[in-house]
């Protein structure tokens, strides 16, 4: 066999493992369960009632605390904890 011979040879059974690599990539990818392709997400009836009804409760509680007189909590800036402390 020439060296031309060879190498053709050789390239043909490098593009068959190449060809055989693309088949396997392009199935992995047309079967994958995590990737979608577009449109819109679907949410059950059931879903988005029990959105609401949570969403109902959180603005109930912040009514029913902001009615009570309940304050919300505030960061104290770092030179207000500071100017008690004694320096060891």
């Amino acid at each position: 066999m020439s060296g031309i011979s060879k190498t053709i040879k050789e390239l043909e059974g490098q593009k068959a493992r190449i060809e055989a690599a693309i088949r396997a990539l392009r199935s992995f990818h047309s079967g994958s369960a995590g990737t979608r392709t577009g449109g819109s997400r679907k949410i059950s009836p059931e879903g988005r009632q029990r959105i609401i009804e949570g969403q109902k409760k959180r603005w109930a509680k912040v009514r029913a605390d902001k009615k009570a007189g309940a304050r919300r909590k505030v960061p104290r800036k770092k030179a207000e904890i500071t100017e008690g402390a004694t320096p060891e």
